[in-house]
């Protein structure tokens, strides 16, 4: 499985998206996780829709360590997508993602509609935890959050409402 690096950063402040000061885009996301019986792995099911157009994706995660993951993720059809949402007995997690080029590196900001009481996060995908990263100097960091479970969507969707 290829891996999936990354770090994570809580947002304590970002610019209104309609002054946004780089371009970017905007996609609305549903996921739901199903249980897998396998420590450390996890299965998401998603639906992606910007654009006028929609995406459903299936991934398995296995965990490696804070911020590594190994991650296996392919589309799938609207009806095999159907067929997964409802297998999970999680809440759903729904997020907006704004999707913006900086200092050569793309970063996702996630806007959390539900859970509602869930900070926004900011992602950056690396090759390797050494890497040196710039963060947006628009974007008000409130910490490094990267490897604390609490943090991971999986832990977001088992939050009781």
């Amino acid at each position: 499985m290829p891996l999936e690096i990354e770090r994570k950063f809580l947002v304590k402040s970002y610019p209104p998206l309609v002054a946004w000061p780089v371009h970017m885009h905007t996609v609305s996301i549903h996921q739901r996780f199903i249980e897998t019986g396998e420590d450390g792995v996890i299965e998401r099911v998603r639906a992606v829709h910007g654009n006028g157009t929609s995406q459903y994706v299936h991934t398995i995660k296995k965990h490696i360590e804070g911020g590594i993951n190994e991650e296996d993720e392919h589309e799938i059809s609207a009806e095999e997508f159907n067929a997964l949402w409802v297998r999970s007995s999680y809440q759903t997690v729904s997020k907006v993602r704004v999707i913006f080029d900086w200092q050569g590196r793309t970063f996702e900001l996630d806007i959390f509609m539900a859970p509602a009481t869930m900070d926004p996060m900011l992602e950056v995908e690396l090759e390797s935890m050494d890497e040196e990263v710039e963060l947006p100097p628009f974007i008000e960091i409130e910490r490094e959050v990267t490897g604390e479970k609490d943090y991971t969507n999986w832990k977001i969707a088992q939050r009781k409402t």
